[in-house]
This record gives C-alpha cells, sequence and structure tokens, in this order.
C-alpha cells in the first residue's frame, strides 16, 4: 500500500514541475523502490510501432452569406518510436513492479479538404485546398507496469497493465498542399505550443501533460533480453484548439526491445 501511495504522490507532485524535475523525479522514484524491494534491476529499452488519436473522421458544413463550404478530414496512422531506461523492481518469484524512463515521439496523418462554393446547385467550388497534415509530438514518458511472470523453458512470458504520464517536450504541424485553386495556399511547417505565451509560428495549442493506460505482454530470456509489444490508451486531450469538443486522445501500438544490463545481485542470472 506504501508503494502506490508513492506512485500517486509522484504523478502529483510531477503536474507542478518542468523536463528537468520530471528526470531528477524519476531518479528519487527509483530510489525509493530499491528501498523498498530487495532487487533492482536496470536496462536499456527502445521501440517503434504505430500511433494514432481517437478521431477517426471530422466533418464540417455550413453556409456564410451566399457561399457553401465544407471541410473534410479523415486521420490515420502514424510511426511513433521511443528508447530510454528501463528498471523492475522483484515483489517475487512471479511478479515485479516495471517502469521506464522514455524519449517517445507520437504522430499522426491526416487528409483534409476544404471547399466553398456557391450555394446554387451544380456550381464550380470558388475556393478548394486538399492536403495531407502530419501531427508530431516529443514527449518524455514514465510507464509504471505490474509484471506478472510466468516460467516457458529458459525464459519467462510476461503480461502487464499500469498507467503512465507523459510530458510534452515540443510539437511541429506540418501541411503539404495535394491540390489548391486557393492563390495563397502553400506548404507550410508549424509549432504546436504547450505554453500559455503567444510563440510566432505556432500552429495549435497542445496539452503539456498526457495521462493514461498501458497493457504489456512479452517474453524475457535467461540473458536479460526482453521483447514486448505495447497498446497504451491515453485519456487527456493533446490539443485544445484544434477538434473542438470532440475527443483527441493517444491510441499506440509498439513493439520494443530491451536488455537488463545490471540485475542488483552478484548473481549472474536474470532468473
Amino acid at each position: 500500500m506504501k508503494n502506490v501511495i508513492h506512485i500517486i504522490n509522484l504523478i502529483h507532485y510531477t503536474k507542478s514541475i518542468g523536463m528537468k524535475s520530471f528526470a531528477l523525479c524519476f531518479l528519487i522514484y527509483l530510489f525509493v523502490f530499491n528501498s523498498s524491494f530487495g532487487q533492482v534491476r536496470i536496462g536499456i529499452t527502445s521501440g517503434t510501432g504505430l500511433s494514432r488519436i481517437t478521431i477517426k473522421d471530422e466533418r464540417v458544413f455550413g453556409e456564410v452569406g451566399s457561399d457553401y463550404y465544407s471541410s473534410n478530414a479523415t486521420t490515420r496512422n502514424s510511426w511513433t518510436y521511443y528508447g530510454g531506461l528501463m528498471a523492475a523492481f522483484k515483489v517475487s518469484n512471479a511478479l515485479e513492479f516495471r517502469t521506464k524512463l522514455l524519449a517517445n515521439s507520437k504522430s499522426w496523418k491526416e487528409r483534409a479538404v476544404y471547399k466553398i462554393s456557391s450555394s446554387a446547385a451544380g456550381s464550380n467550388p470558388k475556393d478548394s485546398t486538399a492536403s495531407q497534415r502530419t501531427y508530431r509530438i516529443s514527449y518524455l514518458e514514465l510507464p509504471m507496469n505490474l509484471i506478472f511472470l510466468s516460467p516457458l523453458g529458459k525464459s519467462k512470458v510476461l503480461f502487464g497493465v499500469g498507467p503512465y504520464i507523459s510530458y510534452a517536450l515540443g510539437g511541429k504541424f506540418k501541411m503539404d498542399i495535394e491540390h489548391t485553386i486557393m492563390a495563397n495556399s502553400t506548404d507550410s511547417l508549424a509549432f504546436i505550443n504547450f505554453t500559455s505565451e503567444e510563440i510566432r509560428g505556432t500552429a495549435y495549442k497542445g496539452n503539456r501533460f498526457d495521462f493514461g493506460a498501458s497493457i504489456v505482454a512479452g517474453i524475457e530470456l535467461r540473458n536479460g533480453v526482453v521483447f514486448d509489444l505495447n497498446y497504451t490508451v491515453g485519456t487527456k486531450d493533446i490539443l485544445q484548439d484544434r477538434y473542438f469538443v470532440f475527443p483527441n486522445r493517444w491510441r499506440v501500438f509498439t513493439v520494443g526491445i530491451g536488455y537488463f544490463f545490471y540485475n542488483g545481485t552478484k548473481n549472474k542470472s536474470n532468473f
């Protein structure tokens, strides 16, 4: 119960700190758990996969004076990748608490079509543009999973669940024009702003913190190499001013590999 309280306090405290303190908080957090459990293992990890948001299609229609406008956007998956440190705290032979400190890049793509035409039926569009848009955000991420282990020959299979918290380091919005009859429509690159300040070149404002839950499954070899699959579900909106009242939250699937180079005991075996 004491360790659950440590996690809750960490999440609460991180809401009010910056990126540098986030990393320091992680080190303190490792020390606390190392003091609470009998054995800690430390390693490195990296992986890649696909990320998307909860919105799949967005359609907006309306009239302005004698003109009729329509906007149609469809989102799709994009690449995500990560790398960083991982630590495992032994609870029993069949149970561990595992956490990671990751530099994580997540993104999604969007194809948008915007048209303005006369309200008269069959009229040609006055303005029309089609574009491919990419949203990419870099995070410092801290997943926290309770891992169940089961022997499989000389290896162990693992399954775990738990929360995660992410701190946005920065983001970019890129628009590539596919087709346009608008005179001023060109390719563009802008920032996603995570501060309360007005920054020149900002396309959208984003939420600095992201929270959610993750499910992990995989296999760990006797030499400390880990292969895992991870699916995360975000519970907080990513952008504040892009999708109006519609939830826009992360859905991420990754494949990763890791290696425990330190197992905290004189015994060289990871098991």
